[in-house]
């Protein structure tokens, strides 16, 4: 009898590992910072720095979503109607914490004239390149040679070398020259056609900061040269906005102004919604699922700025998993811990009508570049928790984790409010959320759409999935692989993710943009069940 239980203690221990380390793979050994800034907690890894296969699985799709510029524009390829349509703010949203919508006009330049800047005041966390890769700043300047021309663009608390921002907007470029001196900057506009602009300015020796003004469609090309050394060229992918207007197509509602009404997403196969009764101004994401031998972790990201946002995500294990909510809690209060969260004000709530529990606390005095004041939450909950038959513990398979940096009332009327429930949405939330399945041919001209197309194959030997149903934004669209894992599916011009189902393959879904009048190239990688 004792050794029958010491076997069932045991099994509980493992089963517990696997779901803390589903909720913090990372562990206390992560590489990169331990709080970074507040964005990272609320995506809840925002702006910290991971490799894809070392990163939390649960987050790996916001961390895609945050840190990659948008689906690559066919710049270079014949046709340039794509950069002449408005985008919607969905767009650009990646992309807010680098530009402004006001500023002072550059007059007879290209940029303002360079100011000296304080690096040791306005140190970034992160600087990006511009495929997406994400370098801490202290390791970045320790391993860049100090005697090379750099241009970055300033964002709130990162830099990068990539933008997409809306036209008519200002963006701050800071500029390290190893020597004081003049310099030639020069700037190339790319749409149809090219072309190319040229001044001269003065440049202090050090950090040097000035403003561009993204006044026209295009993309720009930014570099300058001092003592005959070239900078990296910066990027900056300049269109027209669509209005903030709630009867624009593509948009939803959360993406211009909160309302009343609450929002509904799909994610995977649960539906999810919740009412932000703000007046805050948020939009909303739903990055790539992450698949995972153990679990599928579908992650939903809320976000206002940089330091105030939220994320949902609910991890769906593939076998029965201890759901012991108490234990969950000091799980969760360690993993806080262990980013420099102090959890002061732990307390048991109902969420969803499920036992769960809120973590309240503040950042620890010695964590850098985070206001103390600023709250931090976590809350979560198990959907099926019920009795389990091999013991005194109670088993669950899927689990929802909510995090916060949203004022105290905008949080609890989130988890007030918050209801997920297995199965599809109804027709009318679909159409709430502008899903872009194929409509009927009669009420949208052909023009007006783009085309997906690809391949869906086994990666362990890339021969193709027959008969498997491509998925648009997680519904299905009856469109079936031929026997070589091919397909062709139409949309509306936005920006998609595309999935398939197969009985015998889970099929990772990945995000793509399709442009009006259009193909785009997306395989998709299928792992045997």
């Amino acid at each position: 009898m004792k050794i029958s239980k010491i076997l069932l203690c045991m099994a509980v221990l493992v089963c517990l590992a696997v779901v803390a380390s589903a909720q913090d793979p990372l562990g206390s050994g992560s590489s990169g910072n331990s709080m970074g800034s507040s964005g990272d907690w609320i995506s809840p890894n925002m702006g910290q720095v991971y490799t894809r296969t070392n990163s939390d699985p649960g987050l790996s799709g916001m961390l895609r979503w945050l840190d990659t510029p948008v689906p690559s524009f066919p710049w270079y390829t014949s046709g340039g109607s794509f950069y002449s349509q408005p985008y919607s703010y969905t767009t650009f949203s990646p992309y807010t914490e680098y530009y402004t919508t006001t500023g002072m006009p550059v007059v007879g330049g290209i940029i303002s004239n360079p100011t000296k800047f304080d690096i040791v005041q306005k140190t970034p966390s992160t600087v990006y390149y511009g495929a997406g890769v994400g370098l801490p700043f202290t390791q970045y300047s320790s391993t860049v040679p100090s005697n090379t021309n750099d241009l970055w663009i300033q964002g709130a608390t990162n830099w990068t070398q990539y933008v997409v921002s809306p036209v008519g907007t200002w963006l701050q470029l800071i500029a390290y020259a190893p020597v004081e001196g003049p310099a030639g900057f020069y700037e190339t506009t790319q749409t149809d056609t090219t072309s190319s602009k040229y001044n001269t300015y003065q440049f202090n020796q050090g950090y040097n900061t000035m403003n561009f003004n993204a006044d026209k469609v295009g993309r720009h090309m930014l570099y300058f040269v001092v003592n005959s050394q070239p900078s990296n060229v910066v990027v900056v992918d300049v269109f027209a906005q669509v209005p903030a207007d709630l009867t624009e197509p593509g948009l939803t509602q959360s993406e211009n102004v909160a309302v009343a009404a609450p929002d509904t997403h799909q994610l995977g196969p649960y539906a999810v919604s919740f009412n932000m009764n703000t007046d805050m101004r948020y939009q909303i994401q739903t990055p790539d699922p992450a698949v995972y031998p153990f679990a599928t972790i579908y992650p939903l990201v809320i976000k206002t700025d940089n330091t105030t946002g939220a994320s949902i995500s609910i991890t769906q294990y593939n076998n029965l998993t201890p759901s012991i909510i108490g234990v969950n809690e000091e799980i969760a209060a360690m993993q806080m811990a262990l980013r420099g969260i102090n959890v002061t004000a732990p307390e048991e709530m109902v969420i969803d009508n499920m036992d769960g529990f809120l973590l309240s606390g503040t950042p620890f005095a010695s964590t850098g570049n985070v206001s103390p004041s600023l709250m931090f939450y976590q809350s979560q909950y198990w959907l099926d928790s019920k009795d389990c038959e091999c013991g005194p513990v109670s088993v669950g398979t899927v689990l929802v984790n909510i995090a916060s940096t949203y004022p105290h009332d905008v949080t609890e009327g989130l988890l007030s409010s918050i209801h997920v429930a297995s199965g599809q949405m109804t027709p009318t939330q679909a159409q709430d959320l502008n899903i872009s399945i194929t409509p009927p041919s009669n009420n949208v001209l052909e023009e007006t759409f783009g085309f997906i197309e690809g391949r869906v194959y086994d990666q362990k030997n890339g021969v193709g999935v027959a008969s498997a149903e491509i998925t648009v934004d997680y519904n299905p669209t009856r469109v079936m692989t031929d026997a070589l894992g091919n397909y062709r599916v139409k949309v509306l011009p936005s920006q998609h993710s595309i999935g398939a189902q197969s009985s015998n393959y889970s099929v990772i879904p990945s995000s793509v943009m399709a442009y009006r009048n259009q193909t785009t190239k997306l395989d998709l990688k299928a792992v045997s069940r």
